[in-house]
């Protein structure tokens, strides 16, 4: 039996790729010559060097280099050493900057596509991303289409969350982060300070920091790593490719070795996600934003809503590298084109966890072409149904995923639809079934728990909805009249299930309350538990 080469499953590693690549640059592009294979570029100031893949020159005699992606290399080390590519082959061969072209060839393009269009936007050179596939034993190229600066994220999803046990201790590590950031003054960073509310639970009488920063050009890594004495990605493993730069400077500025009065709590505590910032600001009161490094001296722009708008990332025009997966909400106008197609698009990708829905959804917004209407977008995702019948045990104002889709002329209703999950009357699940269903949700009762502390999010392995019952619907409202297009026309919801199912939903209570008793207010805990 013949094994399965790993790469393509034509080569035994990235070396067989590039020197397949090498002898057939004409598949890539009609014109190019090769010129050398590990093309090495020495640095004279006593830097470390480079070595190209492969070097090449088209038609019109652009010096090309042709980059294989390597698995075992971050996106971001893949991009720094093309940077000091372009930068070696002026200072070494003397090539004028314009006359030199970056090709990039990768097997996957799921996590190198947004740093090299970031990359590819302020570089100065030409870019060009190649999609690597094998079809019927065929070696295929094809380019890849890099985004537009306007749709690139400028917030890093690298957001911390700091516990102080006093705002003096808080104080005092606000000093130490301000000298930190003058170090690296290119670097925007902010503070959000949030204070116990009166009468505050004994969990929430801390005092909390949510660091976030933005986006750092690629030109600012060697000088990162000057200052802080290491090279990018040394804290690898990152939870968002592309973005370790910005990981390893806010770790640096804020929660280095010597940073001071830091209460230790795991890492997964301390990580910040738009869910948990909207479940403190839901506890907590706002003090201030400290602002530091590459902020303009009179900030109007970026005002305190704004910034906080940004971390709860509830909508594409946040600018974050990664939304709320909880919460959708927006309102937009189609006469403005960039920012409606943008929100359009993030608001169906948001519905995908049920493709009915998205299919209504994009069909509803398509009819959408008048620039005298205003739409809200709005969208709930509670991926958990066993925390929802907890949850509903306890309050009726419990819901599952829903959407709205609400369009206005003046202050006018005009249309509508909205989908919701409704019960089929009679899927009744007996008590013993409860272990089973979270067991095949989730892996066992304790991973289903554990889903709600997760800072990554973690969708069941079934279709959990239909196991109980549930069709997802769709009502479509023009005028006064309301109509079901899809799903079931009455109304009984995650309430009515409750009610008619009590062994089983008490048994999914008990399950889930086996590692110690979890908050049961829909209304406080809408859509994940704080995951301290």
């Amino acid at each position: 039996m013949t094994d399965i080469l790993p790469v393509l499953g034509k080569f035994k590693d990235e070396g067989g790729l590039r020197d397949y690549i090498a002898a057939n640059l004409h598949a890539i592009e009609p014109g190019l010559t090769h010129l050398k294979t590990e093309y090495t570029l020495a640095n004279d100031e006593g830097g470390t060097g480079g070595r190209i893949d492969i070097l090449a020159r088209d038609a019109l005699r652009h010096v090309t280099c042709i980059e294989i992606k390597r698995s075992e290399k971050s996106e971001r080390t893949t991009l720094n050493e093309l940077s000091k590519y372009i930068t070696l082959l002026v200072k070494q061969d003397r090539v004028p900057r314009e006359q030199i072209r970056c090709i990039v060839a990768s097997t996957s393009w799921n996590e190198l596509l947004l740093p090299l269009s970031y990359f590819a936007t302020f570089v100065g050179v030409d870019v060009q991303g190649i999609k690597v596939t094998e079809q019927d034993g065929r070696i295929m190229f094809e380019p890849v289409e890099l985004l537009p600066m306007e749709f690139l994220p400028q917030l890093s999803p690298e957001i911390s969350i700091l516990e102080f046990e006093t705002s003096e201790d808080r104080a005092s590590h606000i000093d130490y982060t301000k000298e930190r950031s003058s170090r690296l003054p290119f670097v925007r960073i902010a503070l959000l300070l949030l204070d116990p509310s009166d009468n505050a639970a004994p969990r929430y009488t801390t005092y909390r920091t949510i660091v976030f920063t933005w986006r750092i050009a690629p030109a600012h890594d060697d000088e990162i790593e000057r200052v802080v004495g290491n090279s990018i990605g040394w804290l690898f493993p990152y939870g968002f490719p592309g973005w370790e730069a910005e990981a390893d400077v806010s770790d640096w500025i804020a929660e280095g070795d010597g940073a001071p009065h830091i209460m230790r709590i795991d890492a997964e505590s301390r990580r910040g996600t738009p869910e948990k910032i909207d479940r403190l600001l839901a506890i907590y009161q706002v003090n201030s934003i400290v602002r530091l490094g590459d902020w303009p001296a009179s900030e109007f722009v970026n005002d305190d809503e704004t910034l906080i708008l940004q971390i709860r990332a509830q909508s594409s025009m946040s600018g974050s590298g990664q939304l709320s997966r909880h919460v959708f909400s927006a309102t937009v106008n189609p006469k403005y084109s960039s920012s409606w197609k943008s929100e359009r698009d993030s608001f169906l990708r948001f519905l995908s966890f049920e493709p009915r829905w998205r299919k209504g959804a994009e069909e509803f917004l398509g009819q959408l072409t008048s620039g005298n209407l205003t739409v809200e977008l709005i969208a709930y995702h509670k991926s958990n149904i066993f925390y929802t019948i907890y949850q509903a045990r306890a309050s009726c104002q419990a819901a599952l995923s829903e959407f709205a889709i609400t369009v206005r002329r003046k202050d006018t209703v005009v249309g509508m639809l909205a989908g919701y999950y409704l019960w089929d009357g009679f899927t009744s699940p007996g008590m013993n079934e409860a272990k089973t269903n979270m067991t095949m949700a989730y892996g066992s009762p304790f991973l289903t728990i554990a889903s709600l502390f997760s800072a990554q999010g973690n969708e069941p392995k079934i279709d959990t909805m239909s196991q109980h019952g549930f069709v997802p619907t769709l009502m479509l409202r023009e005028g006064d009249q309301y109509t079901v297009v899809e799903g079931l026309n009455h109304a009984l919801t995650i309430n009515e299930f409750v009610r008619d199912n009590p062994e089983y939903s008490a048994e999914v209570a008990r399950l889930l309350n086996s590692t110690g008793p979890l908050p049961a207010d829909p209304l406080k805990n809408a859509f994940q538990i704080d995951d301290d």
